[in-house]
């Protein structure tokens, strides 16, 4: 989440590669500088974390392997 102002949004699109913008009252200033600002930007697909399961082959299994 980056929270950006009209002067530094140029600058954001290069961070994000699917921007969701909404234009929000957060009373927080730019990532960029120390200007108020209205503008937030998320990243619309966030990669989901991998989740790891027992590998199967263990009674009490305390190895973790990725799917």
């Amino acid at each position: 989440m980056l929270l950006v102002c009209d002067k530094h949004m140029k600058e954001a699109l290069k961070l994000v590669e699917m921007p969701q913008i909404q234009k929000v009252q957060t009373g927080q200033t730019c990532s960029f500088c120390n200007v108020e600002t209205s503008l937030l930007m998320n990243m619309v697909n966030q990669p989901n974390p991998v989740k790891k399961k027992p590998c199967g082959k263990c009674v009490k299994c305390s190895c973790l392997i990725a799917n």
